[in-house]
């Protein structure tokens, strides 16, 4: 009997090892609310389009040989936590940030539509071998450096710490001049009591923080591609004659 408990319990021990190093994953339910309303200056820049790229997934856990590492946002040993995202289990982070971007820059007034390419600092000339039907007369990518949720434990309380950092570019299509190079960074910190629950934690790092990364997003996009000097012919008139000005000396 006794030699059974011990075969038992060794047999317990091992998947317990197995389940800890192999490590479990849960994919939470998220639901993103579209709310940005139209710009002031979508009028002025009515007339042009814009290419939403998939954005270049930098975060450290990203695992270029495990597609499934592209979804995680969160981690606690031994579990990592994923979205499911429009009836999407374990959808890449990528994923939701370009739809989301699509969605907002639409109710923005921006004619914005999906390109389904990865644009980055680290492949810009790839812009030449965009399709006919995925050209625009911009195209915004970039990468995601950081994009997840932390429960910090201290001693009587969880403090949650949500964060959420891009660096983005926008390109001109025609010429491929890069119109827009910047870190976009947004966290949220608050004392949860004892218990956080995660969905929280998911909630809030959508509904708050990429919300004020889309906001400031979309603004300057706006305002860079409705400041386009490079497409504006400037004269200044002295004494009855007039001059070219180049604006960029600006």
């Amino acid at each position: 009997m006794k030699k059974i408990r011990s075969y038992a319990w060794s047999l317990i021990s091992l998947i317990a090892i197995i389940f800890v190093m192999s490590g479990c994953t849960k994919s939470i339910p998220a639901t993103y609310n579209a709310d940005m309303t139209r710009l002031s200056n979508a009028d002025a820049i009515a007339n042009l389009s814009l290419g939403v790229a998939k954005f270049d997934d930098e975060r450290s856990w990203v695992d270029k040989n495990d597609a499934k590492s592209e979804s995680y946002i969160a981690m606690q040993s031994p579990w990592k936590f994923a979205m499911t995202y429009q009836d999407k289990d374990y959808i890449p982070v990528t994923d939701i940030i370009q739809s989301i971007f699509i969605k907002e820059f639409i109710n923005a007034g921006i004619n914005a539509k999906r390109i389904d390419h990865v644009l980055s600092k680290q492949n810009i000339t790839d812009i030449r071998t965009l399709s006919e039907k995925d050209k625009a007369d911009y195209i915004l990518g970039g990468e995601i450096l950081i994009f997840e949720f932390v429960n910090d434990a201290g001693f009587w309380t969880v403090t949650s710490r949500r964060t959420v950092t891009l660096n983005l570019i926008m390109l001109k299509v025609d010429g491929e001049e890069v119109r827009l190079d910047t870190t976009f960074n947004e966290t949220d910190r608050e004392n949860e009591g004892m218990v956080v629950r995660h969905s929280t934690n998911v909630d809030k790092l959508l509904n708050t923080v990429v919300k004020k990364v889309v906001n400031q997003v979309i603004q300057k996009v706006a305002a860079t591609m409705a400041l386009n000097y490079n497409d504006v012919s400037w004269k200044i008139v002295f004494n009855g004659k007039a001059y070219d000005f180049d604006p960029n000396l600006l």
